[in-house]
């Protein structure tokens, strides 16, 4: 049986903030494969910068409660 995934390819959206805080990089790739390797391409990449409020808010989310954290 063909793995569909595998014959055709599969887009992925992939999301990342890090600990700069500098904003949400988000990356829209294809993967595909080629024999017995696997190749990809990436579609479009963008990175959302958050704003100063929501920095300030993220900066000491680790000193907060969870429901403190869900109403953000």
């Amino acid at each position: 049986m063909t793995d569909p995934a595998a014959e055709f390819g599969i887009n992925v959206l992939g999301l990342m903030s890090g600990t700069s805080l500098d904003g949400l990089d988000i990356a829209l790739c294809h993967f595909r494969k080629n024999k017995d390797r696997w190749e990809y391409e990436i579609l479009k990449a963008e990175t959302m910068e958050y704003s100063q409020d929501w920095r300030d808010n993220l900066s000491d989310i680790e000193m907060r409660s969870a429901l403190e954290f869900a109403f953000l």
